[in-house]
């Protein structure tokens, strides 16, 4: 039976026993996304790193917020530009670049996009 239940991150544990079901580092307890698509980068939180509409998804708006971020250094109206290194820097640079749009690309693909 239990060779039967789903194992997400496919380490052998089925998930009603796993403490880390997507094996990101956080436990499923403090983990706002339990199920994050393997490899993405997440925040502490367990979100992946451009989910800027808390969706636990990375979806187009999430693309179009990284737009804003390299056309105009800010999300969008009114949220500061602060807010696109917390989202979109990949590298910890500092700056938002094309090396942050490989690593949003990354995200995409891993997130079934």
């Amino acid at each position: 039976e239990c060779e039967q239940q789903p194992d997400f991150d496919a380490d052998e544990m089925v998930d009603i026993c796993d403490s880390d079901i997507d094996n990101d580092g956080v436990l499923n307890a403090a983990d706002v996304c339990d199920r994050t698509s393997l490899g993405t980068l997440i925040h502490a939180d367990g979100r992946p790193l451009s989910d800027t509409n808390g969706n636990c998804d990375l979806v187009l708006v999430d693309y179009w917020r990284f737009r804003n971020c390299m056309v105009n250094g800010r999300l969008g109206f009114p949220a500061p530009a602060e807010a696109c290194r917390l989202f979109f820097d990949y590298d910890g640079d500092g700056n938002i670049n094309l090396r942050d749009f490989a690593g949003l690309q990354n995200a995409f693909r891993s997130s079934g996009w």
